[in-house]
């Protein structure tokens, strides 16, 4: 009987061939080559803290009043996998269903904002703002790390991305979410 459950259905609860197992590990060998990058500093080894927000980072202001990076907190979903499994957006900065900004203009308030009625400002207020940190983020990525910047930007990334997360069983749990 195949371990996963969801398999067990699709074969009807009946014994699996030791063959369809060879004939999907082969499956998998043909397709998998392709889709690493041919960068080798895509495919070392990186960590990514899944969750960085505000209240995961602990700040030190000096004596002089400049502030300090001293800590980062909440590491329990830290992953370690290949640059370009791990390259993204944050999940809370991310717009991806934004056409403003995946065109990566710079975004503004509507001209109009002060004749709109105060629901409808709050709503323009809140979109320019989604937009406005995707948009920064996407851009102090390019000019402090190319190297992920360029991962970001390949255009076969998002794929590797999604195909990894519907593969993998962590991919599924974290789909789940």
């Amino acid at each position: 009987m195949p371990f996963q459950h969801e398999r067990r259905e699709a074969y009807q609860y009946k014994e699996q061939p030791p063959s369809d197992y060879i004939e999907n590990l082969n499956r998998y060998l043909r397709i998998a080559s392709p889709l690493i990058p041919r960068v080798p500093a895509l495919v070392h080894f990186r960590i990514r803290h899944p969750d960085l927000q505000p209240t995961n980072i602990i700040v030190f202001r000096s004596p002089d009043s400049n502030l300090h990076v001293v800590r980062l907190i909440d590491w329990q979903h830290t992953s370690i996998l290949p640059l370009f499994l791990l390259a993204g957006i944050p999940k809370r900065l991310q717009n991806y269903d934004d056409p403003v900004s995946q065109s990566m203009t710079q975004p503004s308030l509507p001209e109009n904002l002060n004749d709109l009625n105060e629901t409808k400002q709050n709503r323009e207020k809140e979109i320019y703002r989604r937009r406005l940190v995707h948009y920064y983020y996407v851009e102090n990525t390019e000019k402090y790390n190319e190297l992920h910047y360029t991962t970001l930007t390949d255009p076969v990334g998002m794929l590797r991305r999604r195909l990894f997360c519907h593969a993998s069983p962590r991919g599924r749990a974290k789909l789940s979410r």
